[in-house]
């Protein structure tokens, strides 16, 4: 398992051209992986952090439950976006009677 788990991130670092940051990087295990398997990987990986319930670029790294629950608050931060955009054209078109009404 570690020569398939080592060469498959080598693969990736040669084909992406991007290097694996190990300082940077962090695992995601499974509640049924036991405590030594854990400790393995992530000596063998040269990896100290372990994640849960962090996110990346925000979006949540793993979705445990409902992903319609779990990506929610991207649904009302587009609405939120939407409706602020609408409002500075409602207010950037009062100056404009006749964009206000549709005319060209």
């Amino acid at each position: 398992m570690q020569t398939q788990l080592k060469g498959i991130l080598q693969l990736y670092e040669l084909s992406s051209g991007q290097m694996i940051n190990n300082n940077e990087s962090a695992v995601i295990f499974s509640k049924n992986t036991r405590d030594q398997k854990r400790s393995e990987v992530m000596q063998m990986l040269h990896i100290t952090k372990e994640t849960q319930n962090e996110k990346y670029l925000g979006l949540p790294m793993y979705i445990r439950k409902s992903r319609a629950e779990a990506l929610e608050y991207l649904t009302d931060k587009s609405l939120a976006k939407n409706s602020q955009v609408k409002g500075d054209y409602d207010q950037s078109c009062s100056s404009y009677p006749y964009l206000h009404h549709g005319i060209f």
